[in-house]
């Protein structure tokens, strides 16, 4: 749900920007302060994204799982495919995804001698089941959601946008960042419409990040279809739901420059003290917790360091003064 916002740090890592650091303080202040301090975000990994990567190739599941040298689980997958679909006839009335709700009677019995191969999908088989409900079911799901044409002499082209973020009181061209965003071309004969779809998770929408998409223009010399505006969508990633997000109100852009000052000079409390599942999608969970294995999903109860606590916290304005002096303020006037 986040890997959007961080690919954005990561490129941005060092040039101190206002929209990267709003974007970041929305997510978590203490994403912000490591940003406007120059650390540089480890690679954050969504099974989701991971999915969406290669459904946009254009091959199918098997071709894909074979791929991955996961040949020997394909006759797993199907019965795990077959469950779900019959949990989804008996129980529909339950809502989105019942398979979530309710014990399937087939699961993957194991994955000796396969580890190597479930790493790049996120080494474990959670993550590997959730990476076929994204092929198999989710997409569907969201494209019913967003009642997508589905005449089969329509053209649906799954792809990554790239976009351009602005906004109101950051007038210098070099301060504009670029994020992808995954969506939908879908063309009816000459017409053309684009779907845009940021992931979240559990409804959770990071109001920030709507807003600056919603404002976006296509990056380099690209246009919208039709000189029009992109329908968005959030997708959850867990449920298959895609709610429409209608900004009416863009007061929160104003917010950006605030937030980047509270990033360099505020007291950045970490949003894992309260929900530490966020921070599994954080580029910058090492800052806190120290270094983790790969793939190590967060503990029941973590600990944020002490001494990253006291510096998110406790540090003084002095402190915080010398601690991004290197980096310069000109993004602060901007």
């Amino acid at each position: 749900m986040s890997k959007d916002i961080f690919i954005l740090a990561k490129q941005m890592v060092g040039k101190n920007n206002p929209i990267v650091s709003a974007l970041l303080y929305d997510f978590c202040p203490a994403a912000a302060h490591w940003y406007v301090r120059g650390v540089e975000p480890e690679e954050v990994f969504d099974v989701v994204w991971k999915a969406f990567e290669d459904y946009a190739t254009g091959k199918d599941l098997r071709d894909v799982i074979e791929g991955y040298g996961l040949n020997t689980m394909i006759p797993e997958v199907r019965k795990y495919i077959d469950d779900i679909r019959a949990v989804r006839s008996e129980f529909s009335i339950d809502g989105p995804s019942p398979e979530l709700t309710h014990t399937l009677q087939h699961s993957f019995n194991s994955k000796f001698g396969l580890q190597n191969q479930l790493n790049a999908l996120g080494g474990s088989l959670e993550e590997f089941k959730h990476y076929i409900r994204v092929w198999a079911f989710l997409m569907r799901d969201w494209k019913a959601c967003m009642k997508m044409e589905q005449k089969t002499t329509n053209e649906r082209i799954f792809q990554l946008f790239t976009v351009s973020l602005s906004a109101p009181g950051i007038v210098q061209t070099s301060l504009r960042v670029q994020m992808p965003v995954w969506g939908w071309e879908v063309r009816v004969g000459a017409v053309k419409r684009v779907y845009l779809g940021p992931l979240v998770r559990n409804k959770r929408q990071e109001t920030l990040r709507f807003a600056l998409v919603n404002r976006a223009e296509r990056a380099g010399d690209l246009k919208w279809p039709n000189n029009g505006r992109p329908d968005l969508y959030a997708l959850d990633r867990d449920t298959g739901v895609a709610e429409p997000v209608i900004v009416r109100d863009e007061s929160i852009l104003r917010l950006i420059l605030r937030w980047h000052e509270e990033a360099h000079f505020g007291r950045n409390r970490p949003v894992g003290l309260d929900d530490p599942e966020t921070c599994r999608f954080c580029g910058y969970r090492s800052s806190c917790y120290g270094k983790l294995p790969p793939f190590h999903s967060m503990p029941r109860n973590p600990e944020i360091l002490d001494v990253a606590l006291e510096q998110l916290t406790g540090e003084t304005s002095r402190e915080r003064q010398h601690a991004i002096s290197r980096f310069g303020k000109e993004a602060l006037n901007a």
